[in-house]
């Protein structure tokens, strides 16, 4: 084949910190840079990266929500990474607009080893000029071990190996071959834990009258109903040592501000290493989480 391929790699949770003192490719991978994530973890970063739009813009933010019209909770469907959405395309919708044949392998077709031995076989055969790869696998793995070293760099050798063979199928087939491998957000280490929920329910508030709440591991979003519930919230969580009030004025300067209201009427972000538990997502306490402030070295 004469055509190049360009190869695109998405492999979740591998951030800069996990990867800036280890090798990785560093004889195929030409530059490494740190990247900006955005607030949120892979519901929020995944569409960002892959539509070059902001939450704010795209949509997609959480995968719970108030529906602003019903006002109840409901979740979101999985974000299909080559499906045009409504908010705004994909870089898929743009290719196809361009006339750029590409194939997409994601999570739908198989686990990450699946996904990669695919990738391969598909590298040496495809007439396609790009071949896109989405590797979710590491991020259940480092949140379960981000603070073993030793099991950090198994891992990393196991994706290293993966992506090597199907850089080297698409060189036997073609000599002008591109590979890039991105990540859209970061684990950080976990080093402390708060029960939220506990302080908010001190407040003497009533659940579903009063407010609406949802504890993720990393924040914790309210939907108030009246005055009373506005103040007793902004009260304790204005001063509260474990995480911050956003204010409008940053959550816009990040992105991630909805005028309706769908995803939060407040946020309190918990401190970079300080984990939300009990939470709706998590009951134990696992290594490493994504989801904290960009700014944090670790969250990207």
């Amino acid at each position: 084949m004469t055509a190049p391929l360009s190869i695109y790699v998405l492999v979740d949770a591998l951030g800069w910190e996990v990867l800036r003192d280890r090798p990785f490719l560093d004889d195929l991978l030409a530059e490494r840079r740190w990247l900006v994530t955005v607030l949120g973890d892979a519901a929020a970063a995944t569409p960002t990266v892959l539509t070059g739009t902001t939450p704010s813009q795209h949509g997609r933010w959480a995968r719970r929500f108030r529906d602003p019209v019903r006002r109840v909770l409901t979740s979101a469907p999985p974000f299909d990474v080559s499906e045009r959405h409504a908010e705004a395309p994909s870089i898929f919708h743009d290719m196809r607009q361009a006339g750029i044949q590409y194939e997409c392998l994601t999570p739908l077709r198989g686990t990450d080893p699946e996904l990669l031995e695919l990738a391969a076989a598909r590298a040496a055969t495809t007439a396609a000029r790009v071949l896109f790869l989405h590797l979710t696998g590491l991020d259940a793995q480092l949140r379960q071990h981000l603070h073993e070293p030793e099991t950090v760099l198994t891992l990393l050798g196991r994706y290293e190996r993966g992506l090597r063979r199907v850089f080297e199928a698409a060189r036997r087939a073609r000599t002008d071959v591109r590979l890039f491998v991105f990540s859209a957000y970061g684990v950080t280490p976990i080093r402390w834990t708060h029960d939220l929920r506990r302080d908010v329910e001190r407040l003497g508030l009533r659940s579903g009258d009063d407010y609406l709440a949802v504890y993720d591991t990393t924040m914790a979003r309210f939907w108030v109903e009246n005055l009373r519930a506005r103040q007793a919230l902004t009260t304790l969580l204005g001063d509260h040592p474990c995480g911050t009030l956003m204010s409008p004025g940053e959550l816009q300067r990040l992105g991630v501000w909805f005028e309706d209201g769908r995803y939060y009427h407040l946020l309190f972000l918990m401190k970079g290493g300080m984990l939300l538990c009990p939470s709706d997502r998590e009951s134990g306490r696992p290594a490493g989480m994504p989801g904290y402030h960009p700014s944090e070295p670790t969250a990207a």
